[in-house]
């Protein structure tokens, strides 16, 4: 199994997952590219790196690559895999020219279409010729959800046929018996008012720093905590737009040391985020794209009603809301949580999320529908269904 960065994030988790389960009945080795790049999940397994490093120019960025292709080749033709599963589209392309040893699995973990780092050059070269060329190239893909098959087939002319959708699945026991952890002595005035809370990685992809305008709005009117978990690039922005908007905040990361008085808390990265997750009020997802989140549906797991930007792709799937509309204009509030507009920097659209945000945890009975409903959606994605998908797959390929 090959991925790029083995630190936090999304797609590093569905990877540790994955590599965890898989190993009950296979040999599994795991692949990075850069050691100095952290390991956020340790699932055990035997673990190697390329030990290729970034380039900041062209065609030091070519060197790397094709020096990358060449050392997985090497460690391929040394190990025999029956398999290689890579993660993200820069694995991606390296499984595919690193020779014939086993069979090839791509796994797409976000939408290409939507992703607003794909762009210039490199990212006109990426959406047409290198996916629509390379990925063919694969014996399999696995696409987290059904938009994301669908986007490849359209768009990037890709074998149908080829493409697997699994969905990323959830482990409710185990997140059953992490929320039963106690909260830390200076954790626990954390929540001596209602709070909403938000997950994932500091980037533009979650569009937190625009959401904290949000926050703004609905703390003139609510006595409410917005709690950030998480950390990235942004980190020093977000904590900079919290003081250009006038918001009261605690950071992990600085000298305050009370919550008390802040609407806005960053707690940084939590090995444990779910006894954080179950003792929330609403969990909220701003972000203009997506795969299949996981931070949306841990929170359902924890039975937290849920409100989740209709971005591309994944919320609206896992929300229940595929009859092909598209883009909405207004809130929609379906079986399983609410769907909102994409969050834009306009007036009127960050008045739509403040005003529903206020409804939402105003309304207990809506409150207590919608955590019921998570946890009944979250049964969809049951773990064992899921890992049947993968080793079927496997055996498949390897028959």
């Amino acid at each position: 199994m090959v991925i790029p960065y083995l630190g936090f994030g999304g797609a590093q988790k569905v990877f540790y997952n994955l590599s965890k389960e898989l190993k009950r009945n296979y040999n599994i080795i795991e692949c990075g590219f850069n050691e100095t790049d952290g390991y956020a999940y340790p699932s055990g397994n035997k673990l190697i790196y390329l030990n290729v490093y970034g380039a900041n120019t062209f065609w030091g960025k070519l060197v790397n690559f094709i020096k990358r292709c060449h050392r997985l080749r090497r460690v391929k033709e040394k190990l025999q895999p029956i398999v290689t599963i890579s993660h993200l589209e820069g694995a991606d392309y390296i499984n595919v020219l690193s020779g014939n040893t086993g069979k090839k699995i791509l796994c797409v973990h976000g939408t290409k279409n939507h992703d607003e780092k794909i762009k210039g050059v490199l990212g006109f070269f990426r959406k047409k010729i290198f996916i629509p060329i390379l990925y063919n190239r694969a014996d399999k893909i696995v696409a987290v959800s059904a938009e994301i098959k669908r986007e490849l087939c359209k768009d990037y002319k890709l074998d149908q046929n080829k493409i697997e959708v699994i969905y990323n699945w959830f482990n409710q026991a185990e997140i059953n018996e992490l929320t039963n952890e106690p909260l830390e002595d200076e954790h626990r005035s954390l929540f001596d008012r209602k709070c909403i809370i938000l997950s994932g990685r500091f980037d533009i992809q979650k569009n937190f720093i625009l959401f904290l305008k949000v926050v703004k709005e609905v703390s003139k009117d609510n006595n409410c905590r917005f709690i950030f978990l998480g950390d990235g690039t942004l980190r020093n922005q977000m904590i900079e737009t919290s003081k250009e908007l006038g918001l009261s905040y605690f950071s992990k990361w600085g000298a305050n040391a009370s919550y008390r008085d802040a609407s806005v808390i960053f707690l940084g990265y939590q090995r444990n985020p779910f006894k954080f997750l179950k003792k929330a009020n609403l969990f909220v997802l701003p972000s203009n794209w997506e795969g299949f989140p996981l931070a949306l549906g841990e929170a359902m797991c924890c039975g937290l009603p849920v409100m989740s930007s209709n971005c591309p792709t994944g919320p609206s799937e896992m929300l229940d809301y595929l009859n092909g509309k598209g883009k909405i204009e207004s809130p929609l509030y379906t079986s399983y949580g609410v769907l909102m507009p994409l969050l834009r920097n306009e007036t009127s659209c960050i008045s739509l999320w403040s005003k529903e945000i206020t409804n939402v945890i105003n309304n207990k009975e809506l409150l207590s529908k919608y955590s019921e409903a998570s946890r009944q959606r979250m049964q969809s994605y049951d773990k064992d269904k899921i890992i049947k998908q993968w080793e079927y797959l496997i055996k498949e390929l390897s028959s």
